[in-house]
């Protein structure tokens, strides 16, 4: 049957050079559930990320830090894997696979960075538990770890560190 996915999600990015990076988000997955074990969908979601890099400048001093913004759309396919199905508590394995488009960015430092202001292959695996709301429902967290390939300079941008949590229905 039908398998709704709602959810939002945060954490914190790792890049060379900058000290402040952070990221937040919401995406809506309409799918199927393929037997009792898997399920299948295709999600759209809207991504902010934020960074800073402080410049302690060649002098040894410290100077002004740049810091740039980016809005990113990913499209994707989301796989999911319940270990425990029919249980009020059921631990999960899920990804997200497809491309990010960015639609806004707002940044200075450019030699810097890997895929600011660039779309980019997207790829988020989670691990998670689901909470058994009613049959067809359930209220999750997991532990996420996005991670960017950028195909402006070939690059793996590092992965970030996050959380996400929503609702199925």
């Amino acid at each position: 049957g039908y398998k709704g996915i709602l959810d939002f999600s945060g954490g914190v990015l790792f890049e060379e050079y900058y000290t402040y990076l952070g990221y937040f988000g919401a995406s809506f997955i309409n799918g199927v559930n393929l037997g009792a074990h898997f399920s299948i969908g295709i999600g759209v979601g809207i991504d902010y990320r934020s960074r800073y890099y402080y410049d302690d400048g060649y002098d040894g001093e410290a100077h002004a830090g740049h810091g740039y913004t980016d809005l990113n759309v990913p499209v994707f396919l989301n796989l999911r894997i319940p270990f425990a199905k029919n249980r009020r508590v059921s631990p999960y394995l899920a990804a997200n696979v497809g491309y990010s488009f960015n639609v806004w960015s707002g940044y200075e430092l450019k030699e810097n960075n890997v895929c600011g202001g660039h779309s980019y292959i997207y790829f988020e695996p989670s691990f998670g538990l689901d909470f058994r709301i009613k049959r067809h429902s359930s209220f999750f967290i997991a532990i996420s770890s996005p991670l960017n390939f950028c195909h402006k300079d070939n690059k793996l941008q590092l992965p970030a560190v996050g959380a996400k949590m929503g609702f199925t229905f």
